[in-house]
């Protein structure tokens, strides 16, 4: 998905691509009870990847990051809104308070499904994505969800 689009995190030749680091990166999420790590497959390829990051700090045990990533021949299928409202549901299910992303201000359609979601703009990080000689900023968001106090 690198190849194909300017508003993942990584260039092409920065992906992972050894199957024993993936193996290992996947066997620490798939056992982590913080993260969570899916995918979206058709006919036999990834189309679609989103994982939340969290912490087993107790400061910081209530929030979780959010990254998606889906291949642009899937974009405006309703495929990103499925993968995020399904890390959210999870989230909600066990309690997560803040759920976070960054999004580079360009990706228009992004931001708006985050939006639509009850993501809400926390702020600017400045010059935060190189897309070749072009300097562009990230949006901070967040969704949060309080804790409903008993009656």
């Amino acid at each position: 998905m690198a190849q194909e689009t300017e508003f993942l995190a990584e260039e092409p030749g920065e992906v992972r691509t050894d199957v024993d680091e993936e193996e290992g990166f996947l066997t620490k999420k798939l056992s982590s009870p913080v993260d969570l790590y899916i995918l979206a497959e058709v006919e036999g390829h990834v189309v679609g990847i989103a994982w939340l990051d969290g912490s087993t700090m107790s400061r910081f045990e209530h929030g979780v990051r959010l990254v998606l990533g889906v291949r642009g021949d899937y974009w405006r299928q309703g495929l990103g809104r499925a993968l995020v409202q399904t890390l959210l549901d999870w989230a909600d299910s066990r309690g997560i308070v803040r759920t976070a992303l960054e999004v580079v201000e360009t990706n228009a359609g992004a931001i708006r499904l985050y939006e639509s979601l009850g993501f809400e703009h926390e702020g600017r990080l400045r010059c935060r994505t190189k897309l070749g000689g072009t300097y562009l900023d990230n949006y901070l968001m967040a969704r949060v969800r309080l804790p409903r106090k008993a009656a």
